[in-house]
């Protein structure tokens, strides 16, 4: 404003120079926020190479892989040093090019006073305070050309933020959805058909088979055949499959999945358990549990004989505990679930046989009025079944 003031004319010749360094700070602003979004994406990938490599240092001493994780994180770490050099560089050009743009045009106001073109516009003494305004200007201008860097970084960070803020919440409730009509546990599969993504080949083409209250139907095959991919279909996890999934005769679309799930037991391949006590992983969303029935189960199962006197944290994830500790304590956690379904993926394949036949003696006392779908590949645990069905690449070829 002030230079606005002493000289119109000369502040609209020294506006002049404004595209050219629109266009610098545009372009390098680009570039501050490319390489800040390439360095975060390489501080991704040194987390998850240290992640890797401290999760997986048993198996690097017993296979002397020393040598492959210092080459794995030396990669991820240039890619990161390579990335902050390019950055680097952009500031280090930026900021003295716009200093060098606004000195050119102090230059050309110099001049044309030197030549007595201006004389006519402006005194001596007016020329002399605009030209100390201008430089008055070249220290806020390289304060506000090296901001521009941290707000590019700014920006890239939170993309990733926003990114995850955007992702469309599950649809717990669908339009039309019941919340409160009691499950029986009748599951009907009738011609699903489900790929991952377009393109892919079908991890179910066209399986169709039922599940009765009271029956067990077990699921064997070879491992990607789509037996794991039927549970998690069921249980909601995956939507826009063909064909229908009936639960007592009604689309599976007609219950909310919160009170669908509420009728489900399920045991994964890989326990989940978080890092809190055995009894608080057992009773797990369902703390309104008596304490007899609680420890029932916990003999029944045999968690009883891993908890201690003070019942200590079983870490992160449960790496306190074996797999088949871990397998037994999330097994103990589906049955406390009083449901009407009970799946069990893989659920005793890290148990010994002594183990694994308690687990399923004990399946077959407390799920005789549930649909129980078994999925495994040891045939002894099956053995009760009433139904097995027998997958191959997404298709069921034998049923008996």
């Amino acid at each position: 404003v002030w230079m606005f003031i002493l000289s119109w004319s000369l502040t609209l010749l020294f506006l002049l120079i404004t595209p050219i360094v629109t266009i610098i700070v545009r372009r390098a602003s680009s570039r501050f926020r490319r390489s800040s979004e390439k360095i975060q994406n390489s501080m991704a990938g040194i987390t998850h190479a240290t992640k890797e490599a401290a999760q997986g240092q048993r198996v690097i001493k017993a296979y002397n892989g020393f040598a492959e994780e210092e080459l794995a994180f030396e990669a991820v770490n240039q890619s990161n040093r390579r990335q902050s050099m390019r950055k680097v560089a952009v500031a280090a050009v930026s900021v003295p090019l716009l200093l060098l743009i606004a000195g050119t045009g102090v230059s050309g106001i110099i001049y044309l006073a030197l030549s007595d073109t201006i004389v006519a516009f402006v005194t001596p003494g007016t020329f002399v305070s605009y030209i100390g305004t201008i430089l008055l200007l070249m220290s806020p201008i390289k304060r506000l050309a090296r901001v521009n860097e941290y707000v590019q970084a700014g920006i890239a960070a939170a993309t990733t933020v926003f990114q995850l803020l955007d992702e469309k919440p599950e649809q717990r409730v669908r339009a039309g959805s019941s919340q409160s009509v009691p499950i029986d546990g009748h599951i009907e599969f009738r011609d699903v058909v489900f790929r991952y993504s377009s393109g892919e080949d079908c991890a179910l083409a066209g399986v169709s088979f039922e599940v009765r209250p009271g029956q067990t139907v077990a699921l064997v095959g070879d491992s990607g055949s789509g037996k794991s991919t039927a549970a998690s279909l069921l249980l909601g996890f995956y939507r826009g499959f063909e064909g229908q999934i009936l639960i007592d005769g009604r689309p599976i679309d007609d219950y909310s999945l919160q009170a669908l799930r509420a009728q489900i037991s399920w045991v994964s391949q890989e326990p989940i358990l978080f890092d809190g006590s055995i009894k608080q992983n057992v009773t797990y969303g369902q703390y309104d549990q008596s304490s007899g029935e609680l420890e029932k189960i916990l003999q029944e199962i045999e968690v009883d004989k891993l908890i201690s006197d003070d019942d200590k944290s079983v870490g992160e994830l449960g790496n306190r505990l074996s797999g088949g500790q871990r397998q037994r304590v999330a097994i103990a956690r589906a049955l406390l679930r009083k449901g009407s379904i009970l799946v069990m993926d893989e659920a005793t394949s890290a148990l010994d046989l002594l183990s694994e036949e308690r687990v399923r003696e004990a399946i077959i006392r407390r799920a005789q009025h549930q649909s129980v779908l078994l999925i495994a590949h040891r045939l002894g645990f099956i053995a009760h079944a009433d139904m097995i069905h027998v997958f191959s690449g997404g298709k069921i070829i034998e049923s008996g």
